[in-house]
């Protein structure tokens, strides 16, 4: 006996793949990405105690792996995703930047005031300095 074609149950039909475009993809994408970011931070600092710059190594790998994967799986052209708004995303991105330097180097550096404070500050006769206004 022969096969002639595939047999399916009763009551099960063949469903053609998802489009990925579809939002029943995206929102699958959605949740993986969703599981591994929990996932991969909790297992790697809160179960495996790992050293940070494994740490960082683990997380970046898993990532990288997780945007490949997605890019792969539903067609995405990266070089055309990438360069399609280009000029917008170096705007944005230059502003962004400038922010996040400017609120570094101000948590890093003191302020003048505060130098002046205890540069000027001459204690008192019991070794003392006076306190800070």
């Amino acid at each position: 006996m022969q096969a002639t074609g595939l047999h399916l149950p009763r009551g099960l039909k063949s469903r053609p793949a998802s489009h990925p475009d579809s939002r029943r993809t995206q929102l699958r994408w959605f949740g993986a990405a969703l599981g591994v970011g929990f996932a991969v931070p909790y297992l790697g600092s809160s179960v495996l105690d790992l050293q940070h710059d494994v740490y960082l190594a683990v997380y970046f790998a898993a990532v990288g792996a997780l945007l490949a994967a997605y890019a792969i799986g539903t067609g995405l052209d990266v070089r055309e995703a990438a360069t399609r708004h280009w000029k917008l995303g170096l705007a944005v991105g230059v502003v962004f930047g400038f922010a996040l330097v400017r609120n570094v180097l101000a948590d890093l550096a003191p302020a003048p005031r505060v130098l002046r404070d205890i540069a000027c500050a001459r204690p008192d006769d019991h070794g003392r300095l006076p306190p800070r206004l």
